[in-house]
Order: C-alpha cells, then sequence, then structure tokens
C-alpha cells in the first residue's frame, strides 16, 4: 500500500465503522551490503519526506491528525562503521521515529 492509499482508506472509516485500525506501508530497498547499493539512500529518505509531507497535509485537511501515528520499524539495524565493499552489514540496533498530531 502506499501513504495516499491510505488515506483514502482513513477517509471512509466512517462508512465503513471503524473507530481505529493498524495500516501499513511498506519501502524496501534498504539492505545496503555495498557501496553501489547504499548510494541511493539519500534519493529513498527523499521520497519518505515526501510522502510523509503529502500524508500529513492530507489528515490534516480529512481534520484527523490528532488521531493518527506514524512509526517506523524495521526487522534489523544496519552496522555504524563500513564493510569491506563500502556499504554496511546487518547490526544489533535500528533507527526509528514516531510522529503523529497528538504526540508530544
Amino acid at each position: 500500500a502506499s501513504f495516499e492509499s491510505i488515506a483514502t482508506w482513513i477517509k471512509s472509516r466512517g462508512d465503513r465503522g471503524v473507530e481505529r485500525e493498524v495500516l501499513f506501508v511498506s519501502h524496501g530497498g534498504y539492505d545496503h551490503h555495498a557501496v553501489s547499493r547504499f548510494n541511493n539512500v539519500n534519493t529513498k529518505l527523499k521520497d519518505v519526506n515526501g510522502a510523509l509531507e503529502s500524508f500529513v497535509a492530507e489528515m490534516e485537511r480529512q481534520n484527523v491528525w490528532d488521531d493518527v501515528v506514524i512509526m517506523t520499524g524495521s526487522d534489523f539495524g544496519r552496522t555504524l562503521t563500513p564493510n569491506s565493499r563500502g556499504g554496511t552489514d546487518h547490526g544489533w540496533a535500528s533507527n526509528g521515529f514516531m510522529m503523529g498530531g497528538s504526540i508530544k
């Protein structure tokens, strides 16, 4: 699913009789074991930023931003130092964030 389809789904919650639900968007391609694959991280994060900006604006238009929470998650972290191919390997921790209209 995309943030656009999630926004449409949220808009229909009244018609569906739903008070709360968990919806998710997947954005793969962050498994950067070699430098050639690592070079697209900035582009991928700009895509995420643009999608989040549009989604938040739509949630504000729908007047539900205070009822929405966005969280990131991953099945593994990355090492802080590069490997022999200039990429990173699987690590023991990862970064994440949580945002929403009511989160302070």
